[in-house]
Formats: C-alpha cells, structure tokens, sequence
C-alpha cells in the first residue's frame, strides 16, 4: 500500500520526533514537562485526554514478550485514524519491528504526536494522483474505493486494474444485474504460526466443517464493503461459491481420508455457516461451486479441457505461458508440500499449479456467461487472479492473505 498524503492542520504547528518521544515518554510514566508543553502549544487538556486514553488501552493488552516501547500509542493510532497501517515484523534479532504506512508532508513523516495530537490532517492518497485518471471518474467514487482499499488491506491495484474497477462501479449505477463475486476453499486444517501478518498455516491434515481461512477472510471485510456499497448507493447481486470440487481429486480425498461423499457434506456445511454469518452483514447467496457452473459433469469437462490447453502451451492469452506456471509453482511450492504431504519436485508442482489455473478459468467461463458487469473480490492467493480473465477480462480486487 502506497503512503497517504498529509497536510499541517490550520493555525498548528509540527512537534519534531525527538520532542515527540520525549512526551510520549513523559505520557508513559506521567511526568510531564510544563515548559516543553508551552513550547509547543499543547495544552494540559491534550495531555489529559491522551494520558487517560494511554492508560485505558494499556489495561487491555496482553503482557508480550519484546513488544515495541511505543506499541500502545501505536494502537492509540490506528483507532484515531484507520487509514494508517502498521504492522509488527520480526527483525534479526527477534525482537519486534513495526513497519507503518505513515502520511507524508512534503516526502517527510509527521512525528506520532504530531498526529495524536491533531497537527495533521490526513487527505489521502487518491486514485487521481496515483494514476492520473483525469476526470472521467467523479472524485467521491475515487475516494470511496480508495478508503475500501485502505480498510480492507487490498493489494493495490495497477492502473488497468483501477480502470476496470471504476468501470465496473459506474455501470453498476445503472446496471441491476451487476454482480460481486467471490470464491472461497474448504476449511482444510491450520495451525498458528505466531505471525501476526499470516497468523496460521494450513496443514493439510484434515478437513472440518467450519469456516476456513479465506472465508474467514471475507467475513472480515464485508462490513468495509457494505459501508463501500451504501456510500456508493450500489446494490449489486453477490454470490459467493467453495471449492466443491476438491472433493473430486482421489489424491484430496485420500489425503483428507474422506470418501468424496463425507468430503462434500463438510464442504456444505462451512457453505451455509458461512452464509449465515455473512447474511448478518449484507445480503448473499452461496452455492457449491460446481453446481454454480453447471455440475460435476460439467465441471470436469471444462477443467480437463482447460489443463489439456495449458499442458500443450495453447492457451488464448498469450500471456499465460510456462513461465507463469513456474512461478506459481515455486512461490507455492511449501504449501503444495504440505498438501501432498511430500516434498515432490518442481516438475509436479506445475502440473498442480496449471491444474488449480484451469479450475479458475472454469469458473471465470461460468461468470463471463453468466454476468454482464462482474467484479471479482479475492482473499486467496493473487497469483491465479489472471485466469479469471481467459473467457473475457473481468476487474479483480483482492487482499492481502491472513495465511500461508
């Protein structure tokens, strides 16, 4: 995500880092310099207020091991501006860092205080200046969408990608038909790996019949889409599907040891836990994705036709070649490892990786005849977002992965 834009708030000036931590410092342990105070036009009111938040939100947080000084007005933050981002990595040491995603003034970074404190005035980053979409699409959509993509942790959008999106928005204004869709897997078995970025793992080593990881995902960020959709007046019909068809792999099912008929029976019941969550937030309908694209049959007909295309390098985007499956499967080749429950080699995971592009290009063929004015939301892996498109180019927002 790119930095915001800032602007110093009218009649206040900028407190410089070193005074900042100085008070922050002073706020930890309430001692509070008068003089440096008055130097800098805070008043004890200010001080008040921020002092009795610290103190509130420090009652509630867990005693952690390494945790940065500062990690509380960090907290403090985020609740007073929800634009900012950071986020807690580990460094060489093993210790905590955190890296934000800070506004700028003039290509520099206001102090923390200078922002709890009200000396700054977030306006944004906006579409508009990032690509230079000119006037053809009104400002408030440009913003509503960017504070979507904000709010909800979206990988950032190139610029074709932007334009399609504000397309899809300005016809859905006057299309009833226009359609969000988004696909969701099984809830295959996980286990924490202690990292606050991708806080679990899969394991592979069963198969439940809750929520999974990238359902879980969207739960998350429907409430910032319904507040997308109501700002833009938008209604557009939404459907989300699961990966059923995993139940017709013999591999899965013996990896899961499950008969496909006790696989599929889990996979629907994390369908309608998930719908009725959902349903508390906006309006959906949730199918099984074969079903969705007609049936099994049909199904593994188009799957296998697909993978013949992608095995004999005849695909009809050209820029869906072997390299782009090579890549797939080195980035993804952990996770193959874990699913197989073998370490195979590279030649084996490509095959995997142009298996798992053929199921997305199914399902982008159902939705292209399907959908007049479709926009893809995905919270599973941006890599296989290209073939969607194969059939007819559809926009894609997807976010960043809550697992590995």
């Amino acid at each position: 995500m790119e930095h915001l834009l800032g602007k110093i708030s009218a009649g206040k000036n900028l407190i410089p880092g070193d005074i900042s931590r100085q008070l922050l410092n002073g706020i930890m342990q309430d001692k509070h310099d008068r003089s440096l105070l008055a130097e800098y036009n805070i008043s004890a009111q200010e001080i008040q207020k921020l002092s009795k938040l610290y103190h509130t939100e420090k009652e509630t947080i867990q005693s952690v091991n390494n945790l940065p000084r500062y990690f509380i007005f960090y907290t403090l933050l985020e609740k007073k501006m929800p634009q900012i981002k950071w986020v807690l990595k580990k460094n060489k040491d093993n210790k905590n860092k955190v890296n934000f995603y800070f506004p700028l003034i003039n290509n520099l970074q206001p102090s923390i205080m200078s922002l709890l404190l009200d000396r700054v005035k977030i306006i944004g980053l906006s579409l508009y200046t990032k690509y230079s979409l000119g006037n053809q699409f009104p400002a408030e959509k440009r913003d509503c969408l960017y504070q979507f993509l904000v709010r909800s942790e979206a990988i950032y959008p190139n610029k074709a990608s932007t334009q399609g999106i504000l397309h899809w928005i300005n016809k859905a204004f006057i299309d009833e038909s226009s359609t969000l869709f988004i696909h969701t897997c099984p809830d295959y078995a996980v286990e924490p790996t202690h990292d606050p970025q991708r806080p679990y793992k899969h394991t592979f080593n069963g198969l439940g019949s809750g929520i999974g990881q990238i359902a879980r995902r969207i739960l998350d960020i429907l409430p910032h889409l319904k507040v997308f959709l109501t700002t833009l007046k938008l209604s557009p019909r939404i459907i989300v599907t699961i990966a059923d068809y995993e139940a017709f792999s013999e591999e899965n099912l013996n990896r899961m040891n499950l008969s496909k008929q006790q696989f599929l029976e889990r996979v629907n019941s994390s369908r309608m836990l998930f719908e009725l969550e959902a349903q508390k937030v906006l309006p959906l309908s949730t199918f099984m994705c074969s079903d969705f694209c007609g049936s099994e049959q049909n199904w593994k007909k188009n799957a296998s036709s697909i993978l013949q295309a992608f095995q004999q390098g005849a695909c009809v985007d050209k820029k869906i070649n072997r390299a782009v499956f090579t890549n797939i499967a080195k980035r993804r080749k952990a996770l193959y490892s874990r699913w197989y429950n073998q370490k195979l080699g590279l030649e084996y995971y490509i095959q995997v990786a142009m298996s798992q592009a053929a199921e997305y290009a199914v399902i982008g063929h159902s939705l292209s005849k399907k959908t007049e004015n479709c926009l893809i939301l995905g919270a599973d892996d941006i890599l296989f977002s290209p073939f969607y498109s194969i059939s007819k180019p559809i926009p894609a927002i997807y976010f960043k992965r809550r697992y590995c």
